[in-house]
């Protein structure tokens, strides 16, 4: 074996700052639209300016943050049709892994995705509303790992980011806990029970219906070829047909 085998690699300062600054802006540390001083951010991470802005970089290569001309870095403020397109890309992806879990069936992989569930009962129970969003984002991101495939983890990483920086900014009814657990569950059983077909098809079904729902916007029409299956408020999969997925989408343009 090579003496540089074993070596781990060490993340670099700049590194370690850009894990630490998007932590801090999914968190809702920094609000969108928020300017980031860099010299108290250079003395908080206890890094140079030139490291902090090569950290800052990275961040608006994932589009988290965004330079203004003569007027320094601010969090970016995410527009509903900036999370039309990212819904859009997280419900392929996601859709695609539950599919590839889902025909794998690795006990490893579904004992950890049931096992964070379980900590997002307990934190419901106990009102820990930080700890069930970390569970939540834990589960998706366990989903995404569970496949191997790591330039798919990596998009999801990059767009999922800038959807929790939405949902801090705009709360909605879908960021019920009761809410996503009815629907965690059946993501569970489906992939334990269902066919990959089926798996990937709630998954990406289910993701557009809830994103919409939180967006306050109507649905597309080149996407609702997609809503063929969801989970119900009774927590059960059910496959949708052509009539109700128009009345469906009736009663969400309705409320608008």
């Amino acid at each position: 074996m090579s003496e540089f085998a074993a070596l781990t690699r060490v993340p670099s300062l700049a590194e370690q700052a850009v894990e630490k600054l998007t932590k801090a802006i999914v968190a809702g540390h920094f609000q969108p639209g928020q300017r980031l001083i860099e010299t108290e951010l250079s003395l908080t991470l206890g890094i140079s300016r030139a490291m902090l802005r090569e950290a800052l970089r990275t961040l608006a290569s994932e589009g988290l943050v965004e330079t203004r001309n003569n007027r320094g870095c601010y969090v970016i403020e995410p527009s509903r049709e900036d999370m039309a397109q990212v819904v859009m890309q997280r419900a392929i992806l996601e859709g695609a892994a539950a599919r590839i879990v889902a025909f794998r069936r690795d006990p490893d992989a579904l004992a950890k995705l049931s096992r964070i569930y379980q900590g997002m009962q307990l934190a419901t129970v106990s009102s820990d509303t930080f700890r069930f969003r970390n569970e939540l984002w834990n589960f998706h991101r366990s989903l995404m790992a569970a496949t191997g495939n790591r330039f798919m983890q990596q998009s999801w990483s990059n767009i999922s980011n800038m959807l929790q920086l939405y949902i801090v900014q705009a709360p909605s009814e879908t960021s019920d806990p009761n809410f996503i657990l009815k629907h965690m569950q059946c993501f569970l059983q489906c992939l334990h029970e269902g066919s990959p077909e089926e798996a990937e098809q709630l998954f990406r079904s289910q993701i557009i219906w809830i994103a919409y729902e939180m967006l306050g916007a109507p649905i597309e029409d080149e996407l609702q070829g997609y809503l063929t299956i969801v989970a119900d408020d009774r927590g059960r999969i059910r496959r949708l047909g052509e009539a109700e997925v128009k009345a469906r989408l009736r009663s969400t343009v309705e409320r608008k």
